[in-house]
């Protein structure tokens, strides 16, 4: 038996993305909430987010960015 290996991808919409930033969860849910949220905004994917640190922001001409490589 021959077995389909391609992962199926779905996504959220933005009414799911909406009512997971409008719904209250657990202090320990919420967390990881606003860092799945923080990935869909920014594109950052997860291995990024763990690298991420508050050296990781710097602020240029009076704008913070985020700064960090692999």
């Amino acid at each position: 038996m021959k077995v389909n290996k391609t992962p199926i991808l779905e996504h959220l919409s933005e009414k799911e993305i909406a009512k997971l930033e409008r719904t209250v969860f657990t202090k320990r849910v919420q967390e990881t909430v606003y860092c799945y949220l923080f990935a869909c905004y920014t594109g950052l994917a997860y291995v990024d987010m763990t690298l991420l640190s508050e050296a990781s922001i710097v602020e240029q001409e009076g704008r913070e960015y985020l700064k960090g490589g692999r």
